[in-house]
This record gives structure tokens, C-alpha cells and sequence, in this order.
């Protein structure tokens, strides 16, 4: 599952997503794993306008706990404060904490990158 969401962009990076979210194949509590690596490698801001983009359909699919994995792993954009702003007036229901919990990490890595960035020129080089 982490395999598959290990794709490079694009029309296959669309496709993972649409299989894993929709097809059927990959069970509920199993779809936290290629949506994580779908978000990453700099996917960040894909995994989040796809995520708006299909919002209500989402909604309507993740109940309870499932819900609050979906949203946080929805927070993963570059500019964080998109996510505040796209969230501020939707009802989340019970993942409150877990969008709160994204939202500060977001933040926390912005900010280490910012903090970091002359040392990791130096050292990349």
C-alpha cells in the first residue's frame, strides 16, 4: 500500500488516488497508507487540492476516526495558512483535534525550514 502511493505526479498520481479513495479494493482502515505517502515528496499541495476538490464526496465516505486521519493527512500543502483559511468556516465533526494537530505541524516545519535553510545550502551544497 505505501508502494503504491509512491508515485511521481501526474495522471498515475491521480489514478493511485482515485483507486485507493474510490474502487473499493483498498479497506477503510488500510487507506491511510497510500493516502500518507500521496501526500508527501512534495504532493503536499496535489494531495490538498484534490482533497477540496472533492471534499462532500469524501465526507459523505470517512465516518469517525477514518474522517480525522483523512483530514490530517489532507494538511499537508506548502503554504499552511491555505489549510487554516480552507477550514475555518467547515463543520469537521469530530476532527477537530486531529486538523488542530496537522495545522501545528505544518506550522513547526515551515518554520524549521525557514530556521534551516542557509545551514542545509551549505551542507547540500
Amino acid at each position: 500500500m505505501i508502494a503504491a502511493g509512491s508515485c511521481k505526479g501526474g495522471a498515475l498520481w491521480r489514478d493511485v488516488m482515485e483507486w485507493a479513495m474510490w474502487s473499493g479494493e483498498v479497506r477503510m482502515q488500510d487507506i491511510s497508507y497510500p493516502l500518507s505517502t500521496l501526500g508527501s515528496g512534495g504532493n503536499g499541495d496535489r494531495c490538498f487540492a484534490y482533497f477540496k476538490q472533492n471534499h462532500s464526496r469524501i465526507r459523505d465516505k470517512f465516518k469517525g476516526g477514518l474522517w480525522g486521519g483523512v483530514v490530517a493527512l489532507s494538511c499537508r500543502g506548502s503554504d499552511i495558512s491555505n489549510v487554516v483559511e480552507y477550514w475555518k468556516d467547515k463543520d469537521i465533526g469530530g476532527a477537530k483535534r486531529r486538523l488542530d494537530q496537522a495545522i501545528e505541524a505544518g506550522v513547526l516545519r515551515r518554520e524549521r525550514v525557514k530556521r534551516d535553510r542557509e545551514a542545509l545550502k551549505g551542507f547540500w551544497g
